[in-house]
């Protein structure tokens, strides 16, 4: 072999060792950047089992897709001021995109904006904020069709008698929603709608204002309650009141609590929401977005109307989605 031979190998040898270690470097830093990449999820709280699923459905999206999900919510639904400080948080952190469910549209948007100002997609879940264009997509239920759902379902179960409506945190445009359906639904029936109060979708909260409105209206017949934490608490002032069985109450969510009522026969209903696939298609378009891909400007994820014939296979559903099945 001639000199010109072996400085020819020494050369071709260099450079396969750095073609092969820029291969190495590209690999590392694209899986990297994959296994860096961080979706911020804030929901109303974590305190109650609704929000619970839908942190179930996120983790396992962001699992699948490689990324990580850091969820984190309110204290309580009506802590307003907390769900925009944590996601004041998440936007200081430089999240890759941000997952919401804004208690209160309209205090939340201004940081939303800044989100989508600094680069962060933002992707709504369960409350939407229709006039704010800026949003990558909404992710959730149509909740005045579902609130229609449980209104035409109540005239099934009582025909006529006298109403009580339990709504949400005020300006929350979901549970507002809700009501706005089911009203529309019996409205020109025999129920007649004698209260409408908040309880701030607020378990305890449901069960005094229940209690105030049962001394007022001995004779209820039905309890349309915004969401199941309300319905549970109602649920606890009619029995205390003497009243179980004799005033039907409905509930939305579908939580794994009030299927257990229904089971039980202390709720007549519910329309049942899926935050575990609103928290699932919410992580997915946040990481598509992320990536620069393309995503829905609205995710339907649909609802069910749970009564005593299909409970017991729904709370199956239920606990294959805890179980992550």
């Amino acid at each position: 072999m001639t000199s010109h031979d072996r400085t020819y190998r020494r050369i071709l040898t260099a450079v396969l060792a750095a073609l092969m270690l820029a291969t190495v470097t590209v690999g590392c830093s694209s899986s990297d950047q994959q296994s860096s990449k961080e979706v911020g999820v804030v929901v109303k709280t974590l305190s109650q089992p609704f929000w619970l699923y839908m942190k179930a459905g996120a983790e396992s999206a962001a699992t699948a897709g490689g990324a990580q999900a850091e969820v984190t919510g309110a204290t309580e639904e009506a802590a307003v001021q907390e769900q925009v400080d944590k996601t004041r948080a998440m936007i200081s952190r430089s999240v890759s995109a941000l997952v919401v469910a804004p208690t209160e549209p309209k205090q939340l948007q201004p940081i939303l904006q800044q989100a989508v100002d600094q680069g962060i997609p933002v992707v709504l879940v369960d409350t939407d904020i229709p006039d704010w264009h800026a949003k990558t997509s909404f992710v959730g239920t149509d909740n005045l069709a579902a609130g229609k759902v449980g209104g035409q379902y109540a005239l099934t179960v009582a025909s006529s008698g006298n109403l009580a409506i339990l709504a949400g945190t005020p300006g929350n445009t979901a549970t507002q929603d809700r009501v706005t359906g089911f009203k529309q639904a019996v409205n020109g029936s025999g129920l007649n709608v004698v209260a409408e109060l908040s309880a701030n979708s607020d378990r305890a909260q449901g069960r005094s204002v229940t209690a105030d409105i049962l001394q007022r209206n001995p004779d209820l017949s039905m309890i349309f309650a915004a969401n199941d934490e309300m319905a549970l608490g109602a649920v606890q002032a009619v029995d205390a009141a003497g009243k179980a069985g004799q005033v039907k109450i409905i509930g939305f969510d579908g939580t794994k609590d009030a299927v257990d009522a229904i089971l039980a026969g202390t709720m007549a209903g519910s329309v049942a929401q899926n935050p575990f696939k609103m928290g699932e298609a919410g992580v997915q378009a946040a990481i598509k977005a992320s990536n620069g891909q393309s995503v829905d400007k609205r995710i339907d994820t649909g609802s069910t109307m749970v009564t005593r014939d299909n409970a017991a296979d729904f709370k199956k559903e239920l606990e294959q989605q805890l179980a992550g099945s």
